[in-house]
């Protein structure tokens, strides 16, 4: 490891830009589903702190990411590059994956660890697909007597991936995801804020 990365890792790992377990979680994610070119992968959970990270990385992988979000966070699922973008709150999510891709999807990205909607985006999952929860929603015995893998992961930060995606960082290739900072006195407006599921980004409570 060079100098200059050896200097780009350890500020990621001691905090910088709040990355280290959101963005390795994502990368993580991203690599259990064993996404490739052309592959349609649905994110759920696709504006919060790791799910920011994982469109990112799945759109630069070549896949098809359609991110289910809150409508008022569309515009931002897209930018981090989603191709397609369900309202939770306006649509049944898992009928509107069937209606719009009626030859099926290939993998399932929970960053929310909704079960039930997993358990019916499953159905659409083509045999020999992948679903991965960040959160340990997925239920590996059950989706593998279907033929679909399933795994549930952890951000484990290692020194040679943080390395290689901070250096993704630093070249412009992904974006930090958009970061609100609240106040110790105004923690209590960030915990209400994460309660209501409209999380964009990654919510900080600062001492001052």
């Amino acid at each position: 490891m060079s100098p200059g990365r050896a200097s780009i890792a350890r500020r990621y790992a001691y905090g910088d830009h709040h990355v280290p377990v959101h963005l390795v979680t994502a990368s993580t994610v991203a690599d259990a589903l064993q996404l490739a070119e052309g592959h349609t992968v649905v994110a759920i959970g696709a504006t919060g702190g790791v799910g920011s990270y994982f469109v990112q990385l799945a759109a630069r992988r070549g896949a098809r990411v359609v991110a289910v979000c809150s409508g008022e966070n569309a515009g931002y699922a897209r930018r981090l590059g989603a191709a397609d973008v369900i309202d939770y709150a306006a649509d049944d999510v898992v009928e509107a994956v069937r209606s719009r891709y009626s030859g099926g999807i290939d993998a399932i990205a929970d960053m929310h660890g909704d079960r039930e909607t997993i358990a019916g985006l499953a159905e659409l999952v083509r045999s020999g697909g992948h679903v991965a929860s960040a959160v340990g929603a997925a239920d590996a015995e059950v989706l593998g007597g279907r033929g679909i893998e399933a795994t549930n992961v952890m951000g484990k930060v290692q020194s040679a991936l943080l390395q290689a995606l901070a250096a993704m960082l630093e070249r412009g290739e992904i974006t930090s995801p958009d970061i609100r900072s609240f106040s110790l006195a105004d923690a209590g407006q960030a915990l209400a804020a994460v309660g209501s599921g409209h999380v964009r980004g990654k919510f900080i409570v600062t001492p001052m």
